[in-house]
């Protein structure tokens, strides 16, 4: 009898592992040159530059965004023109709101077959990155020069660019991050070499933005995800995605089914971490 059961247990915890390993998972299909992920809708969104070369500037205007429910990809807009680099992507109000290369693009989610929202940025912020949702306003990072732009959002208009207005720099803000009252800024060198600076800071308060290091190991960090309790990063030098603890600062790597040529936007969805490799044109689900 003994040796019976112990038999039929086998296989059930076979199946069990089999199933815990299936969780991780790499997507290929339809993408190029994709920068970010979000979260939505119970999918997952993924912004694709769609150019010839991998150009985070360029102005092919080739670039779309899919969404990818569990089982397979579709179209949610088209390569119609409106983006060229679609970098970090946000959904507030009924608006999902774009950061492509130096302007902001707005699509309402409400009604789909309305004309997008374009916003452009002040000259000379030509790397607008990432979007972010804190109380009633966005905030919007800008890696070239380190600014933190804020501007408000209405459900019907979208966002506001009247409201446009400077909230903070924080040197190479890249990827940003807001969790229970904290802003989190990923700091990337536009010159591709880290230095002292480039580091993951936080802001605690948010009335008085004062930018401080999360810890003091430097990189060429993208994406920032909260899952746990613990921060999820990718940092661009040698492809690294990692695991800090915020109270310590201590990092622990997070392994991948295969090598990273350029970790980017990142986002949690159903438990697992979505991590685009951006020059690889692939995203990496990794079961957490």
């Amino acid at each position: 009898m003994k040796r019976t059961i112990v038999l039929s247990v086998v296989p059930l915890l076979l199946s069990l592992l089999a199933v815990g390993c299936s969780r991780d998972k790499v997507l290929t299909e339809g993408l190029r040159y994709c920068e970010s992920v979000l979260a939505y809708d119970g999918g997952l969104l993924i912004a694709n530059f769609g150019s010839d070369e991998l150009n985070p500037l360029n102005s092919e205007g080739k670039g779309y965004i899919l969404y990818y429910d569990g089982s397979g990809m579709r179209t949610f807009i088209p390569a119609d023109g409106t983006l060229s680099a679609p970098k970090g992507m946000n959904v507030t109000d009924g608006w999902l709101t774009v950061a492509d290369v130096n302007k902001l693009v707005a699509f309402s989610l409400c009604d789909r077959s309305a004309e997008p929202v374009v916003i452009p940025m002040p000259e000379g912020e030509v790397f607008v990155n990432h979007i972010v949702t804190v109380d009633d306003m966005l905030l919007v990072s800008v890696t070239n020069t380190g600014n933190i732009y804020a501007l408000d959002i209405d459900s019907v208009t979208g966002p506001d660019a009247a409201s446009l207005e400077l909230y903070t720099n924080v040197p190479g803000a890249n990827g940003m991050l807001f969790d229970r009252g904290t802003l989190y800024v990923a700091s990337y060198s536009p010159e591709g070499v880290p230095t002292g600076q480039n580091v993951i800071y936080r802001i605690a308060d948010m009335a008085n933005p004062v930018a401080e290091p999360v810890s003091s190991r430097t990189g060429q960090y993208d994406g920032l995800a909260m899952y746990g309790g613990k921060l999820y990063f990718t940092d661009w030098t040698d492809g690294f995605v990692g695991c800090m603890d915020v109270a310590t600062g201590d990092v622990v790597r997070v392994e991948t089914a295969a090598p990273l040529a350029g970790p980017a936007e990142i986002d949690v969805w159903d438990g697992r971490l979505c991590v685009p490799d951006l020059a690889g044109s692939a995203v990496h689900l990794i079961g957490l």
